[in-house]
């Protein structure tokens, strides 16, 4: 989490899993940045995340 203000509910070591019913598994960090891209401005999107051990 970089900024955590500007995520509010995740916590370091949280794993995001899928984008939009996609799953992330095998992609590269840019292929996951280039999906959140492809995202409308102004939509929602439906991530799922894993809580991490560090939570």
């Amino acid at each position: 989490v970089l900024e955590p203000q500007g995520c509010p509910g995740l916590c370091e070591g949280d794993l995001m899993v899928e984008i939009n019913q996609k799953g992330l598994q095998g992609l590269n960090h840019t292929q996951v940045v280039q999906l959140l891209k492809d995202c409308p401005v102004g939509t929602e999107a439906t991530l799922v995340i894993q809580r991490g051990a560090a939570a």
